[in-house]
Parts: structure tokens; sequence; C-alpha cells
């Protein structure tokens, strides 16, 4: 079992540490409100783009890290644990997933914009 928590614990922190990336491309430059998270938008909108997603990454997987030592040093709580922190891979997986088909979505859109924008300069 102490593998599989181990490999879990990883898992979400390499996810989260996706969600921050995945995060920045969808919200750059400040475009703050397509952050569905109230509490991320505020300390996005206070601290800027890029210091915000460092203190939020950071006092999350902080948070993650914390939680995890603690269950794990009592055997009676890895069963917990390991459940805690499956259901968080699957949650950041779908938050992951989310975010960089939104980021695909935004891409393709200011693609099109900038076709549209260079015909329109062709033709004149």
């Amino acid at each position: 079992m102490t593998l599989a928590l181990l490999i879990l614990y990883g898992a979400l922190v390499v996810l989260n540490s996706l969600d921050g990336y995945s995060t920045w491309k969808v919200l750059r430059p400040s475009h703050y409100h397509r952050e569905h998270n109230p509490v991320a938008r505020r300390l996005f909108q206070k601290l800027g783009l890029k210091l915000g997603i460092v203190v939020a990454e950071i006092l999350w997987i902080g948070f993650i890290t914390l939680l995890f030592f603690l269950l794990w040093r009592n055997p009676m709580f890895n069963g917990a644990l390991l459940v805690l922190l499956g259901l968080g891979v699957l949650a950041f997986s779908f938050v992951v997933v989310g975010n960089f088909r939104a980021w695909g979505r935004l891409r393709k859109r200011e693609e099109t914009l900038a076709a549209r924008k260079s015909e329109g300069q062709n033709q004149c």
C-alpha cells in the first residue's frame, strides 16, 4: 500500500502543477473572469496572475504534503489516505483536461480571428 500511496501523492503533485500551468495558459494576460473558482479568481486579481498561481500552488501542494505525512505516519489512516489521494487525482485530472481543452478552444478562436484580420487586410 505504501507504493500506491507514494504514486498517488506524486501524481497529485504533478497534476496540481499542470493545473497551475494550464490555468496560466487560459487566463493570461488578465482574463480572470475565465476562472471558475471564486477564491482563486480573487487571489489572482489581488496578486496578479503569475504570483497568484505560484502562491495558490504552494499553498495547495503544501496542504497535500502536510495531510499526506500526517496520515501516512499512522497505518490506521492509510486506507482513508488512499481514498483521499485517489479522489484528488480524479478531480485534478478533470480540472487539467478541462483547462487544456479550454486553452485549445481559445487558441483556435485566436487563430481564426487572426486569419480573418489578415484576409481583410489583404483585400484592401
